[in-house]
């Protein structure tokens, strides 16, 4: 019995809209480098999903996506959107994407790869957040909330690994990983689900770069596993504290691109650990809180910035040490950078210098959470290690969702 049994509904209300937002063939898959070819058909589509909560004059409104990640610009302007036409402050939104490798350009870090960013793209996409926000408001009904959790590993392992030459982009089954899947759902007074989030900490890379075919991963597939087994509801990712941790393909020592079956494998598993943590769920405790959100500034290791020539000149000596494996034979998706990148590199830090731009010893962040009674679904940006959502986990005496990758 997937359902909770019908009763009188809390103080809580829940809508949620979701939205097809698969981009057009034709184009490069952002993600991996090594994947040269443009997009050739569609395996499985990409979505953006928003809930929305509300209790009182309290709301809060999740965003998630099959997206690889959101320039801080562009998050700025779908907070801007948001505060202009739904009159929700910066702090009531969250946006997150599921960091998805076999999406489209979000954002171009190569002059090179600027072709590959649709202006067109990004703007029906402003429109279609804008849109679900709405939608999703416009759906909320009376309903309970319930929160759950467990451990499954659907084949996970650390991608850091100390070596003579330096930390490299290897297997390192001793690293921290967090299998925890945490799982929030919305239920009607009929006693059926209306929708349900799911957070989960691993980079959907599974897919080799060989195949350049638009897909959401294992996400994707645990998403429409989760909407089959709750027929009506929608279903919502977010990525955890990811930012180390991948799929545990692995051959030789070397990590190999993965087919669509290892993405429908892993994107099961994790459906059946959540329908498992929700058949487990307790309610919410009573009582909204709209978001918060603060700026930090994260301090750098300074002993590691090239903040001097003399600096520049070590830096580029270590990452020349590392040996350069060959794709061919070691079958990796990944090559730590080769000598012209290293010298390309150390040419702009040169010339930054030269200019004076000595390299920051903080990097801002913005950091949110979204409060709902006793849960906080907290949004970091950018790419975070797993031990570090794992201190956060630890650290707070809340039933929390670390969510990576989030905002810009």
């Amino acid at each position: 019995n997937l359902g909770m049994s019908s009763h009188d509904v809390g103080m809580y209300r829940a809508g949620a809209c979701a939205v097809d937002v698969t981009p057009p063939l034709g184009y490069r898959l952002q993600g991996h480098d090594a994947r040269k070819g443009r997009s050739e058909r569609v395996h499985d589509r990409l979505y953006l999903k928003v809930l929305s909560l509300a209790a009182g004059n309290g709301r809060v409104c999740l965003v998630t996506s099959d997206l690889l990640f959101f320039s801080p610009e562009f998050a700025a302007q779908v907070k801007e959107d948001a505060r202009r036409e739904l009159g929700l402050a910066p702090n009531q939104v969250l946006l997150t994407a599921a960091h998805v490798h076999t999406g489209p350009f979000m954002l171009a870090f190569k002059d090179r790869d600027k072709d590959q960013v649709l202006p067109d793209y990004l703007t029906g996409l402003r429109h279609a957040i804008l849109r679900s926000l709405r939608g999703a408001m416009a759906a909320e009904e009376p309903v309970t909330l319930s929160w759950g959790k467990g451990m499954v590993d659907i084949g996970i392992v650390n991608r850091r690994l100390q070596t003579p030459h330096g930390v490299e982009m290897l297997p390192n089954p001793e690293g921290p990983v967090d299998k925890e899947v945490v799982v929030l759902g919305a239920w009607g007074g009929d006693g059926r689900l209306r929708t349900m989030f799911c957070n989960y900490a691993c980079h959907p890379t599974t897919i080799a770069p060989d195949i350049a075919e638009i897909s959401a991963d294992f996400p994707g597939v645990a998403q429409h596993a989760l909407e089959t087994a709750y027929p009506g509801a929608v279903v919502l990712f977010a990525n955890g504290c990811c930012g180390d941790v991948r799929p545990d393909l692995v051959t030789d020592g070397q990590f190999r691109g993965g087919t669509f079956e290892d993405a429908d494998r892993m994107g099961r598993s994790l459906a059946d650990a959540a329908v498992m943590a929700l058949a487990r769920a307790d309610p919410l405790v009573e009582g909204m809180g709209e978001g918060r959100l603060a700026a930090v500034d994260l301090p750098l290791d300074l002993d590691l910035l090239p903040v001097s020539y003399e600096r520049l000149e070590a830096a580029a000596a270590r990452y020349l040490q590392r040996p350069k494996r060959h794709e061919a034979e070691s079958g990796a998706w990944y090559t730590p950078p080769d000598e012209p990148a290293i010298a390309a590199w150390k040419e702009e830090m040169a010339a930054r210098l030269v200019r004076g731009e000595v390299p920051c010893a903080t990097l801002p962040m913005d950091v949110q959470a979204l409060v709902v009674g006793d849960v906080r679904l907290t949004g970091l940006a950018g790419e975070i290690m797993g031990a570090l959502g794992l201190r956060i986990k630890a650290a707070t005496g809340f039933r929390i969702a670390v969510c990576s990758c989030a905002n810009g």
